[in-house]
């Protein structure tokens, strides 16, 4: 009679459990398939502006000194109904007329501000720049445990995507913003972001990924990981993140980019986001693409990486001026303050 008894709790809870798995991997793979369905440009945007100001002070990027000359306006709209987006506007001191913009969608540990480390050269050159603050950073950083962590981070992919289209929407009704030359670069988890972006949507002229991956079966043997996770522990992680991840890898998205030209900026000494990931993401892409390489590790992580960075963000200005017809002898005049600056700080 008690193992009857056994054998049917055995057997029920076997079958409970089959039942659990199988809608668990029916519950993720409906959430996988409607990842991306929040969109809804139809929705007001409510905005609100805030006042400008100019900023001069300079600004140490990376180990090098910036000088900064920029007119920043903050800004806000609801990217959906009760979810308000802060954001930033750089742009010239002086607008006489309708400029190129670009939305730069930051990394993971970043917010908003990070923009404002790097804007001043793309300013100067006649470029608007625009940055918000992604789910969980910056004005929406939020607290939580571990459960509210981990769906706060499925939940950041899709919002990002939606609220740098929802900025688009926004942007269009500016009468500073030239809506013909509009352009997306996003760096690190940003060209993540910014892919899925530009399979969705065709508004961008031209688009950078900076320092970013796609295959998270790929990502999850980035050097880093080799070197801080424990090999047992990293059998257990790696199918798990690559599951849970799926619906946010970029490398699904990334054929249908085209045909928006994008410039891949990846890092030949990345421990974060390895070469080979960058590269899986780059072969992924529509055409046209182009590939540049730079003896960088993830930013960040490396001493003396700065100048690198500089140029790569030089190499990015200079590319995009040329897609948004801007003259060269602007960009270069734009770039010889902040590589004086970068001149006279290696000399001391």
């Amino acid at each position: 009679m008690i193992k009857k008894t056994l054998k049917r709790i055995l057997q029920f809870g076997a079958a409970f459990s089959a039942v659990l798995v199988i809608g668990l991997v029916a519950v993720k793979s409906y959430g996988d398939a409607n990842y991306f369905r929040h969109h809804d440009a139809t929705l007001p945007l409510n905005a609100e502006v805030g006042d400008n100001a100019v900023v001069t002070e300079p600004v140490n990027l990376f180990g090098v000194d910036m000088e900064r000359n920029y007119r920043r306006i903050p800004f806000s709209i609801e990217a959906r109904p009760g979810d308000r987006v802060p954001c930033v506007l750089t742009q010239p001191i002086e607008v006489t007329e309708p400029l190129p913009t670009i939305i730069f969608v930051h990394g993971a540990g970043q917010s908003k501000s990070f923009v404002e480390r790097i804007c001043s050269p793309f300013n100067a050159s006649g470029f608007n720049m625009v940055s918000f603050d992604q789910w969980g950073q910056g004005e929406r950083e939020h607290g939580g445990g571990a459960l509210e962590a981990a769906r706060s981070w499925r939940e950041r992919g899709w919002r990002s995507v939606h609220d740098t289209r929802r900025i688009v929407d926004y942007l269009l009704t500016r009468d500073d913003v030239d809506p013909e030359r509009l352009y997306l670069v996003g760096a690190s988890y940003g060209s993540m972001v910014s892919t899925h972006v530009l399979a969705q949507d065709k508004r961008f002229d031209a688009a950078i990924l900076l320092v970013g991956g796609g295959d998270f079966r790929i990502m999850a043997d980035a050097p880093i990981f080799k070197e801080e996770i424990p090999a047992p522990l990293r059998a257990v992680l790696k199918p798990a993140f690559v599951w849970v991840g799926k619906a946010f890898d970029p490398i699904y998205s990334a054929p249908h980019t085209g045909p928006t030209p994008i410039l891949k900026q990846c890092g030949s000494a990345d421990r974060l986001v390895s070469p080979e990931s960058g590269e899986a993401l780059f072969a992924a892409l529509g055409e046209p693409k182009e590939l540049r390489w730079y003896d960088i590790d993830h930013p960040g992580l490396r001493q003396g990486d700065g100048p690198e960075i500089i140029r790569l963000l030089d190499d990015g200005l200079v590319w995009l001026a040329a897609h948004a017809g801007i003259p060269m002898d602007s960009v270069h005049q734009a770039q010889q303050a902040p590589q004086a600056v970068m001149a006279a700080t290696q000399e001391q």
